[in-house]
């Protein structure tokens, strides 16, 4: 059995690193160098090794399960290691044409009881999450921002710029907030993950990796702040069907030690969410400057690529002005989108299914249905959009998947 052996966790004042080995045959699906520290803006030399071994565990599990790999630690939090079986088999059941094996082995079981007090929430300053922050401003939630997901280290200045905006949205709702700086997604090789998984169709970040990965990061700051709920924001709706690694069959399984995960606003449209943003807004004289941009070397919203696209259009149907969400419109908006709708975006059936609604929106609306500029927005067929890309994209890494097993 091939093995992930967590060997040692260096703690410096709010720093912590992990030593780590791994076998022969999966080590290609990690980075040569494979430094996995995270930093805090608080002290976590008081937080026990059995929780701060849990963000290391989560980044990992998706490839112990996937190459039937054996991750050895010594010591986990007992309400952590008791939620690990049920999101194995969530994944299970999301994927049934993946299989999904592997063991969590550790030498001590500790529990940690403490009275939880407050509630956090994971915050990027996207839609979803400040949809979420909105919805529970009134519980005071302590924000989380974890810097190095979406955006890579390297990008220090617009990370920079992030920062202080998001600093200015938590001013504006009066709500703490603190920022975490990891090296996660930079100990993986998520090319090679991205091939031996494109059976599903999708990428290994969005697919299996990123919803407990985001969220054992918070594991000492909940501790250290005894929260007793952390919020993370949905990215579907239920009814989507959409396939996520962030999920409520998934985050709502994870327990750190006495704090529970909730998936949020499963029920609310993208759409729905944007209403609700606005309203709040609009209510308590509010601007806010919202960034969902796929563009990690930007700080503002490229306004070009898909999820930009998505949003904008989305708050259109909503009869919003994108201006006032963050979003500068070029010149000659809708004819750009036309162009790289036909020829450069690329429509994964995860977002196909919200498209989908997008247009839905806008034929319920008169005003914009009866707009000609719009007519080819509410002709445009999604599924088969960048066909001929997308099947020469999934035969390439098949045919590489090959070659690499030879």
């Amino acid at each position: 059995m091939e093995k992930i052996v967590l060997e040692k966790i260096q703690i410096n004042k709010n720093k912590l690193t992990y030593f780590y080995s791994v076998t022969d045959k999966i080590s290609k699906y990690f980075m040569p160098t494979r430094e996995y520290s995270i930093k805090y803006e608080m002290n976590i030399e008081g937080v026990p090794k059995n929780i701060l071994a849990i963000p290391f565990v989560c980044n990992v599990l998706p490839i112990s399960w996937l190459f039937d790999a054996e991750i050895v630690v010594e010591e986990l939090d007992a309400d952590f290691l008791n939620s690990v079986n049920p999101i194995k088999n969530s994944y299970q059941n999301m994927y049934p044409n993946l299989k999904f094996m592997g063991e969590l082995k550790c030498e001590k079981i500790i529990q940690n009881n403490y009275k939880p007090l407050k509630v956090a929430m994971m915050f990027s300053g996207g839609v979803d999450a400040t949809a979420t922050l909105v919805k529970h401003i009134s519980e005071e939630p302590l924000l989380i921002n974890l810097q190095g997901s979406d955006i890579k280290l390297k990008y220090k200045t617009v990370l920079d710029n992030v920062q202080i905006k998001l600093q200015k949205m938590a001013q504006q709702y009066s709500l703490p907030i603190t920022f975490v700086e990891t090296s996660f997604r930079e100990v993986l090789n998520e090319k090679e993950l991205d091939m031996f998984i494109s059976i599903v169709n999708d990428n290994y970040w969005h697919a299996l990796q990123h919803g407990i990965a985001i969220l054992s990061h918070a594991a000492p700051i909940v501790y250290l702040k005894k929260i007793k709920t952390l919020y993370i924001a949905s990215s579907y709706t239920k009814g989507d069907n959409a396939k996520c690694a962030s999920d409520p069959s998934i985050d709502n399984m994870l327990k750190l030690a006495s704090t529970v995960i909730y998936h949020d606003n499963f029920d609310l449209t993208r759409g729905e969410k944007i209403q609700l943003i606005n309203n709040y807004c609009e209510n308590n004289h509010l601007s806010l400057n919202i960034r969902v941009c796929f563009n990690e070397r930007k700080e503002d919203n490229c306004c070009k690529c898909e999820k930009c696209y998505r949003t904008i259009f989305e708050i259109i149907s909503r009869n919003g002005n994108p201006k006032n969400f963050g979003f500068d419109l070029p010149k000659h908006f809708l004819r750009k989108a036309k162009f790289h709708f036909k020829y450069k975006i690329i429509f994964s059936p995860a977002v196909v299914v919200l498209w989908k609604k997008i247009q839905h929106q806008f034929r319920n609306n008169p005003n914009l249905y009866l707009d000609s500029q719009y007519t080819w927005f509410l002709n445009f067929n999604f599924e088969k959009s960048n066909n001929f890309i997308k099947k020469l994209y999934a035969s390439v890494c098949i045919f590489a998947k090959k070659m690499l097993n030879k």
